[in-house]
């Protein structure tokens, strides 16, 4: 009976037991895991493109509600907005004034959302006795999925900024008429 770390050490074992076997003619049968190993590592593989793609998928919906949001707003807000112009506040003032508040709210929603998951985590693992599940302080979220999140907040700021580059492109007296 052989105990071993990793998969890679059983398909070495497996690879020199049949190779000494072979060399000495004589038939032994054994039973390995390897079989079960390999399909686990493939399906943990798997999980990590499904994972990703699932990712993806959050930001893109993140992205477009935050670009919705903005254009809602922003058709909320366009006559504050050229009444403020009309007092003689440049159209770049007013355009940075609105990325920074989106680029703060959405960067804010984040860091929120990053620093609640362990809690929600540890919370909801706890109504599941039989399952075991480690704690929340030792769960770290992949590089990657950070990356996804925020390159979706980022491109969600940069949609949401549309609507404001249009609008403020527009003659101040069409709005306040």
């Amino acid at each position: 009976i052989a105990n071993f770390d990793n998969i890679d050490e059983v398909r070495e074992f497996l690879k020199y037991t049949k190779a000494y076997y072979n060399a000495e003619k004589r038939p032994v049968r054994t039973f390995s895991a390897l079989k079960v190993l390999e399909s686990l590592e493939k399906i943990q593989g798997l999980r990590k493109y499904v994972r990703v793609g699932v990712v993806i998928f959050c930001g893109v919906i993140l992205a477009i509600i935050l670009g919705t949001i903005a254009w809602l707003e922003f058709l909320h807000e366009s006559y504050i907005m050229a009444l403020i112009q009309s007092f003689g506040v440049p159209r770049g003032v007013l355009f940075f004034h609105s990325f920074i508040e989106n680029t703060l709210l959405t960067l804010s929603g984040v860091a929120l959302a990053l620093f609640i998951w362990p809690f929600l985590y540890n919370s909801l693992s706890s109504k599941f006795f039989d399952l075991k599940l480690r704690d929340a302080s030792e769960q770290v979220l992949p590089t990657y999925d950070l990356t996804i999140l925020f390159v979706a907040a980022v491109t969600g700021v940069c949609i949401a900024m549309l609507p404001v580059a249009v609008g403020l492109r527009k003659q101040i007296g069409n709005i306040l008429s």
